[in-house]
């Protein structure tokens, strides 16, 4: 049995024992799966590589796509301010807004949420998002939603 179809398997038993796992957590380990390298025929090929994905795609993955799409407004608000809020009154609204996590996770998001913005990256993140084939319809929705409010048309 090749590596990463044992690591796949673990990652499988682990996911079906634990039953109190959040759906945060589930989805991190169902992306891991297809990190995980991907045998065919002893031919070894990567699912996913994160040297060779664009910029914003990369970030996205980091944070989550439905996350960055649960936080826009808030991050959008904050970026037009001249006075940033502080990190920790951005992680209180985003545990308002219903996000989970850990402290270092919720301070992870927020310095990629900025990051984007900073960057002006978040209309194509956006774009990226209601293109993505992995996500759902009602996610992909919400981006085409976000893209139409705040000028996606340029």
């Amino acid at each position: 049995m090749s590596n990463s179809i044992a690591l796949i398997s673990k990652i499988n038993d682990f996911i079906s024992t634990k039953h109190d796992l959040d759906n945060e957590t589930i989805e991190f380990l169902i992306n891991l799966k297809k990190d995980v390298l991907v045998v065919d025929d002893n031919k070894s090929t990567k699912a996913w590589e994160p040297k060779k994905l664009p910029q914003v795609e990369r970030l996205l993955r980091s944070m989550g796509k439905k996350v960055f799409l649960d936080c826009y407004e808030l991050f959008d608000e904050d970026y037009k301010t001249d006075e940033k809020s502080d990190t920790q009154k951005l992680i209180v609204k985003m545990k308002e807004l219903g996000i989970h996590g850990g402290e270092n996770s919720f301070r992870t998001r927020v310095s990629i949420n900025r990051s984007i913005f900073r960057n002006k990256l978040n209309l194509e993140a956006l774009k990226v998002i209601a293109s993505a084939p992995n996500v759902t319809t009602e996610t992909k929705l919400r981006a085409e939603k976000l893209l139409e409010v705040y000028g996606g048309n340029s």
